[in-house]
């Protein structure tokens, strides 16, 4: 009767009696699950569908993290480059500019970045001590810019298109000497 059933299952006919389903329902089970299976699988293809959708936006979060972490190290680097040309040459604005854009690299746009150049004590442009605290006349580079976001709903989350990151660093002045 087994051999029977195992026969008409292996053809194709997958049909049992409610006899022999009574007489062997490990069989059954085993041969007469084939609407289950076909069940679970189609249930194991939605559940990886939204499984990988989950994961997708957790690396795409992942990636514009590092990105984010990578520009204020760029930001960073830069600021403290425009500081160490503005130690020597405090007055060449423009050369500070420079110098600041160009030790950016390739993750930023060096035409969206802001600079800004400030004196730490006004109309003092020498390398000397104030009396007044005996610190040194430093210079301070400012390095502002906007990461955009491209990480789907991390925008809408924040309720903005970009985080503004600062690169900040302060020097003192070499030269020219105070008179």
């Amino acid at each position: 009767m087994i051999r029977k059933t195992l026969k008409r299952s292996l053809l194709g006919r997958n049909i049992f009696s409610r006899h022999e389903q009574m007489l062997c329902p490990v069989c059954t089970a085993i041969l007469g699950g084939q609407r289950g299976r076909q069940q679970q699988e189609g249930q194991g293809l939605v559940e990886f569908a939204l499984a990988i959708v989950f994961l997708a936006l957790l690396l795409a979060g992942a990636i514009q993290l590092g990105y984010t972490f990578f520009v204020a190290a760029a930001l960073s680097g830069a600021a403290q480059e425009g500081t160490t040309y503005a130690s020597i040459d405090p007055t060449n604005y423009s050369e500070i500019d420079q110098r600041t854009r160009s030790a950016l690299g390739w993750a930023v746009d060096p035409a969206a970045v802001a600079i800004t150049i400030t004196e730490t004590e006004t109309g003092q442009f020498c390398a000397g001590i104030r009396p007044a605290d005996m610190r040194a006349n430093g210079i301070l580079v400012e390095v502002r810019y906007a990461v955009p976001i491209f990480t789907p709903f991390l925008g809408e989350v924040l309720g903005a298109n970009s985080i503004q990151l600062n690169g900040t660093a302060e020097n003192t002045i070499l030269t020219p000497p105070c008179p």
